[in-house]
Parts: C-alpha cells; structure tokens; sequence
C-alpha cells in the first residue's frame, strides 16, 4: 500500500504532527461522527437527518482531501473504529486514490 504522508511533508521541514493537528482532529472526527449519526438517524428511519449526517461527512472527507496525500492518510485512521461503519465508509471513500 502507499504511503500518502510520504515526502511531501519532509520536503516542508514539518513533522507531520505539527502539519496535520490543526485540522485532522476536526475533520477527521466530523468524518466519524457523521457516519455514526447517519447510521443511527436511519435505524430511527429519520431520512432527513441521514441526509444531513451524509452531507456533513461529504465536507469533512472534502476538507481532509483538499490537504492531498496527508488528508487521506488522516482518513486511514479511521480503520480501526470501534464502528464497522465508519471503516468501511473511509475505505468507500478511499477506494478512488488506490493505486491499479
């Protein structure tokens, strides 16, 4: 698998814990949030708040990428959630930047 942290952030001189905390802890825990509160909004057959909850981790996942390759290797730490959901829809979201 690629590392997506890879020399980008070397190239800066920052560690990538300095270059990500300010954002990665927001986004990356909306991300899993958003997925946790849709799948409980549709368990309750609320529609309308699993749309917002889906809207909600769509911006999040856009605010992680919008960083490049440290944004999603962000996102791969969502792997190991307590809740199948959210890993499986990090990987759905990941799935595009595999490289074939």
């Amino acid at each position: 698998m690629r590392q997506w942290y890879g020399a980008g952030l070397r190239d800066l001189g920052v560690s990538r814990v300095e270059m990500t905390w300010k954002w990665k802890s927001k986004s990356w825990s909306k991300f899993g949030r958003s997925v946790v509160a849709q799948v409980h909004a549709t368990k309750r057959g609320d529609a309308a708040k699993s749309d917002e909850c889906a809207g909600d981790y769509v911006e999040a996942f856009n605010e992680l990428t919008a960083h490049g390759d440290p944004g999603r290797e962000a996102l791969t730490s969502l792997f190991v959630h307590d809740c199948p959901e959210v890993r499986v829809m990090a990987a759905a979201f990941l799935l595009r930047y595999c490289e074939k």
